[in-house]
């Protein structure tokens, strides 16, 4: 009865570190992705931008907050994307073609979140 009440606390735990992390890391994505679109050339001088860039991503443009959550749940979850869909175009870009380190940075820190949380609990 004890273990049971141990693994459901545990479970809950687990679960609401998770989900805290989807939230988290979308809200991250979010205000990455604002910040770069409204300050290219700052974002490139301090090196969280490439600097050769193609005309198209000057043309970037915000996407709605579900479209973060949607990639932070499914990056937390490691169901796994084809790569992350150019807005402007709608082609996919793989993770090495991706311009903005600042959002590699943050993809990566989420995927060991998921390893950080699975040994914890």
């Amino acid at each position: 009865m004890l273990r049971m009440r141990l693994f459901e606390k545990m479970n809950k735990k687990f679960f609401a570190a998770h989900i805290s992390c989807v939230l988290l890391f979308a809200i991250l994505y979010h205000l990455q992705d604002n910040f770069i679109l409204n300050n290219i050339e700052f974002a490139q001088k301090i090196g969280l931008m490439e600097k050769k860039l193609p005309k198209k991503y000057y043309s970037w443009k915000s996407s709605p907050f579900y479209y973060y959550l949607w990639y932070s749940l499914i990056t937390q979850t490691t169901v796994g994307y084809g790569g992350v869909v150019d807005t402007a175009t709608g082609d996919t870009v793989s993770f090495i073609q991706i311009p903005n380190r600042l959002f590699k940075i943050l993809n990566v820190l989420q995927l060991l979140s998921v390893i950080l949380i699975a040994a914890v609990f």
